[in-house]
């Protein structure tokens, strides 16, 4: 019976099993810089079939973050530093709820990493997303029944097509 070391136990490498030729996946990508690990993560969630939306912004959002915390290899991939990224542009004005979609995206980038076997960890796996109902932005609420009728005879006048509907059948 062979026993079985944990996942990361099991990826990191002694000298011996290098010098014996056994490779394991996370060593081909140590050196690969981190612009060629995000456009596979491209790939990955177009073949899943995200929507190009979610795509753009996930990657935008994974690049964005990687720059400004300075990360290029795999082994520069620190969570204090994106942590304290994220803190900085929270004091510069930038919403919570905008600072959750991008930890989001880096943590969904960190797994991604780990699942695919490009690293032996998600570095941002302990990271937590904090409360978006503390910083309301835009507080949302009902229209009147004013209002209501406005937008919709607003719409009916309109001659701009949106969507590939006229205005009087967006107010439908």
């Amino acid at each position: 019976a062979t026993i079985k070391r944990p996942r990361s136990a099991r990826w990191r490498t002694s000298r011996r099993e290098r010098s014996a030729g056994e490779h394991r996946p996370v060593e081909s990508h140590r050196q690969t810089s981190l612009v060629e690990h995000v456009a596979a993560f491209r790939q990955c969630l177009i073949a899943k079939g995200n929507s190009p939306r979610h795509n753009r912004q996930s990657v935008s959002a994974v690049t964005a973050a990687l720059k400004a915390c300075g990360f290029r290899k795999l082994a520069d991939l620190k969570p204090g530093r994106l942590a304290t990224w994220l803190s900085d542009q929270r004091a510069a004005g930038l919403g919570v709820a905008t600072s959750n979609h991008y930890l989001v995206a880096v943590k969904s980038f960190g797994q991604w990493l780990l699942k695919d076997r490009r690293w032996p960890e998600n570095p941002f796996a302990h990271l937590s997303r904090l409360n978006g109902r503390a910083d309301v932005r835009r507080e949302r609420r009902v229209l009147t029944t004013g209002e209501l009728s406005r937008l919709i005879h607003t719409t009916e006048a309109s001659e701009t097509t949106f969507r590939g509907l006229s205005g009087p059948d967006c107010a439908t």
